[in-house]
C-alpha cells in the first residue's frame, strides 16, 4: 500500500500546475534518462576478454594430472584461480602459480607431479611452484618467455639446472 500512496504522490506531483513544481520533475526525467542511457549496455561485458584457447587446452591438461578440481572447464580460463591472461589479444596466460596445498594437502615432487605440458604455455611470463619437493625439472628451460621464476618456500634436492640460467 505504501508504494501505491508514492506512486499516487508522484503522480499528482508531475500533473500538478505549479511550474517549480514542473521544473523539478522535468530535471528529476531528464538527469534519471541520463544515467540510465549513460550505463553500459549488456553487449559492453559481453566482449570482455577470454581466456586463449589454446592455452586453456593446455590447462586442462594440467587440471586432470593434478586432479584439480577448482577450474571449471564453462569458465573462461582468465577467471581461474592462480592464472593470469595478457590484457592484449590473443590473451595468452603470462602468470601461473602451482601450490601444492591447492591441489592435494600434500607435498608433491616437482619432477614427477609438474607435467611437462606446462612448456606449450609458450607465453609465460611468471611461474610460481611452491610447496614442492624434488629436483627442478630442467623442461622448464622451455620457456623462453619466463623472466621470473619463484621456487621459494619448496624441499628442493640437487641444484638448478644449468638450463634455467
Amino acid at each position: 500500500m505504501r508504494g501505491f500512496t508514492s506512486l499516487l504522490r508522484l503522480n499528482c506531483t508531475l500533473s500538478n500546475p505549479n511550474p517549480k513544481v514542473k521544473k523539478i520533475s522535468d530535471l528529476f526525467i531528464l538527469s534519471s534518462s541520463l544515467v540510465l542511457f549513460s550505463l553500459p549496455s549488456p553487449s559492453f561485458f559481453a566482449t570482455k576478454k577470454k581466456g586463449n584457447p589454446h592455452d586453456k587446452k593446455v590447462l586442462l591438461q594440467i587440471k586432470a594430472t593434478l586432479n584439480l578440481s577448482y577450474w571449471i572447464p564453462e569458465i573462461d580460463c582468465d577467471h581461474w584461480h592462480n592464472i593470469k591472461c595478457d590484457f592484449n589479444p590473443p590473451y595468452r596466460i603470462i602468470k601461473f602459480t602451482i601450490f601444492s596445498a591447492n591441489i592435494s594437502n600434500q607435498i608433491l615432487n616437482l619432477t614427477d607431479q609438474i607435467p611437462c605440458a606446462i612448456t606449450k604455455l609458450s607465453n609465460l611470463k611468471m611461474l610460481r611452484l611452491t610447496n614442492l619437493s624434488g629436483p627442478v625439472p630442467v623442461f622448464l628451460a622451455q620457456l623462453k618467455n619466463l623472466n621470473f621464476l619463484d621456487l621459494s618456500f619448496n624441499n628442493l634436492t640437487g641444484s638448478i639446472p644449468p638450463q634455467l640460467s
